[in-house]
């Protein structure tokens, strides 16, 4: 599996925990949902949440991908999230290896002053 692959899937891990979690309370609409771990329904399934969902999830997205899952049901906007390889990517140019990741880096330092040392070595 790929490193692309392996971080997309912890974040696809993080959407389906926020997913099967009620949001903290807001002031929009007075909710007291506070320690209430119960799945979030669709009457309060809006475009902020979604959202907030993308960016908890750790990639974000553009306006009219939140809008795109604001339409969705939360359950709905997970399951496209999770099942990404169904995804139809094609219209997309192949992935460009810019050539800047250095392989002596590889497995990655575990201190910046490791990776300091060994980019001198």
């Amino acid at each position: 599996m790929s490193k692309a692959k392996s971080i997309f899937g912890f974040q696809v891990l993080v959407a389906l925990l926020l997913a099967g979690c009620s949001f903290p309370a807001s002031a929009e609409n007075g909710d007291a949902w506070s320690g209430d771990l119960s799945p979030i329904d669709e009457q309060h399934w809006n475009y902020n949440r979604a959202a907030h969902l993308l960016e908890r999830a750790g990639f974000g997205g553009t306006p009219d991908q939140v809008a795109f899952l604001a339409e969705m049901s939360p359950g709905d906007a997970v399951d496209y999230l999770v099942n990404y390889d169904s995804i139809d990517n094609s219209h997309l140019p192949p992935f460009d290896e810019s050539g800047i990741f250095d392989d002596a880096m590889d497995p990655f330092p575990k201190s910046r002053a490791d990776a300091v040392r060994q980019a001198r070595e």
